[in-house]
């Protein structure tokens, strides 16, 4: 993660929360690749998580967001989503502009508690049942949720990433290119199977980081929360699957 907001555009983001969403709370940065991420925390101990998204941030991606959380949550209200909070005037996002006159959307999410997957020690095989659980439940209800927009060809789209083969040139290391290009071997075969499987939107991003744990230590831990449908897109369901599984066998001596 780089460099964080600091402490003015902290002031400056819990005003614009005060405004808009009538919570006064204080804020404290939450990781994020493109956007500002808080948790926002009242003197009564009430948390949510406000997002102020990037610059060039297209609308149509905030709706899409904010539409599939929702159909989640008519769905089935027990899937491990967060919800969308309105603000005081019944919005489910607004346009403010940030301490550089840049106009940003804005929203807010409830709050889930619990660890980032990435940050627990005692991981286990039931955990990792759990996030196919909840990932197979949050697969099913978006089953029937439709958007043209969310079809797009982009960065994370798994069957579109041959697109890295251009950049086999910067990787000095001749054992590394060996691995990466055998892997890449090995994607292209196995592509035409892969995008004739039936396609549905998908979170299309349940990194570890993604993926909230609760539990106390010593006690049983379960998947406590699916986060952040940044990347959410129209792909082969089985994508989210081989997504959670690459970052679950991280770090781990019997992958």
């Amino acid at each position: 993660m780089g460099k964080g907001p600091g402490v003015d555009s902290e002031k400056f983001w819990a005003g614009i929360l005060k405004i808009h969403w009538g919570i006064e709370a204080d804020l404290f940065v939450l990781p994020g690749e493109l956007d500002l991420n808080f948790l926002a925390q009242e003197k009564n101990g009430a948390k949510c998580i406000l997002k102020i998204m990037r610059n060039d941030c297209p609308e149509w991606l905030i709706k899409a967001q904010i539409e599939a959380i929702e159909h989640l949550n008519n769905k089935d209200s027990s899937l491990k989503v967060p919800k969308v909070v309105k603000s005081s005037k019944g919005a489910s996002f607004i346009r403010e502009e940030d301490c550089a006159e840049n106009e940003r959307l804005i929203w807010v999410q409830t709050y889930i508690s619990g660890k980032c997957y990435a940050k627990i020690k005692q991981k286990s095989t039931s955990i990792s049942f759990g996030v196919g659980a909840a990932l197979g439940n949050i697969a099913k209800a978006l089953a029937d949720y439709k958007n043209e927009s969310l079809v797009r060809d982009f960065k994370w789209y798994l069957p579109g990433s041959l697109w890295i083969k251009k950049y086999f040139s910067v990787i000095d290391n001749a054992a590394r290119l060996e691995i990466i290009s055998k892997i890449v071997d090995e994607f292209e075969e196995i592509l035409p199977k892969l995008s004739s499987l039936r396609q549905q939107t998908i979170h299309n991003d349940p990194n570890d980081y993604n993926i909230l744990v609760s539990g106390e230590k010593y006690q049983f831990l379960n998947v406590s929360g699916i986060i952040d449908f940044g990347d959410i897109c129209v792909a082969p369901r089985v994508c989210d699957l081989s997504i959670a599984a690459a970052y679950i066998v991280l770090d781990n001596s019997e992958p």
